[in-house]
């Protein structure tokens, strides 16, 4: 529906003659064609605010990302990310604290698209910077992200996010030393090669071992800290 165009009788009653006719046809198509191009500026607008947006989120989202070149001592680190939309929450972020020899990472996902999104989660990414860079274990990490966006976001936000400690064995240690917190993230994977004393080994080279959800998702609901 585009509108209506009210035409009222002569004043004497009289037809309208073939001329007025073709006017008021005329009339009718200049206001279809007017607001037409109305129509269509108002989408190419609306397209050029949505275009502007999703450029300054690409931008945002591509910082909450590491840097491919990025070398890590004593580990090789791979990565990979493709977003399901064109914009995404979601971080990826690897710290090396080299004073406890150790590595955090982090893999997170936040509710909501765009910048909303791409901002709650660059400050997620913030906070996990200045936690893992004092040395503050996974578990301390999880609950004091936990405690900041139960308190400082809307009810129905929430990001789920997997938190992984790695460090380096000791010199009277053979393995490297893995901690974890999944919060309501999809379940990650350990892949553990067998070793030629495994009975197994000859069959199955490796076995994968499951790092399923451990803890609820991040700023739904307080955590008790006994736990």
């Amino acid at each position: 529906f585009k509108g209506t165009l009210t035409i009222f009788d002569h004043i004497n009653g009289s037809e309208f003659q073939p001329t007025e006719l073709r006017f008021i046809k005329t009339l009718t198509q200049l206001c279809l064609q007017s607001i037409d191009t109305i129509r269509l500026q108002e989408i190419e607008v609306k397209q050029q605010s949505i275009q502007k947006e999703l450029t300054i989120a690409r931008s945002i989202q591509s910082s909450l990302l590491p840097d491919h070149d990025i070398q890590y001592d004593s580990w090789d680190i791979a990565w990979a990310h493709v977003s399901a939309k064109e914009v995404g929450g979601d971080v990826i972020d690897i710290m090396e604290d080299s004073t406890n020899d150790r590595l955090v990472m982090m893999i997170a996902d936040g509710a909501g698209k765009g910048i909303p999104g791409a901002l709650l989660m660059s400050s997620v990414q913030a906070l996990f910077q200045y936690l893992a860079k004092k040395g503050t274990s996974v578990d301390d990490i999880a609950f004091a992200m936990n405690q900041q966006l139960f308190s400082s976001t809307p009810a129905d936000t929430f990001v789920t996010a997997t938190f992984l400690e790695l460090r380096k064995p000791s010199d009277s240690e053979e393995h490297a030393q893995i901690t974890y917190v999944n919060a309501g993230h999809p379940a990650g994977y350990l892949i553990q090669y067998s070793t030629s004393e495994d009975s197994a080994s000859l069959n199955q080279p490796f076995h994968l071992i499951s790092l399923p959800s451990s803890a609820p998702l991040l700023g739904v609901m307080e955590w008790d800290p006994n736990h």
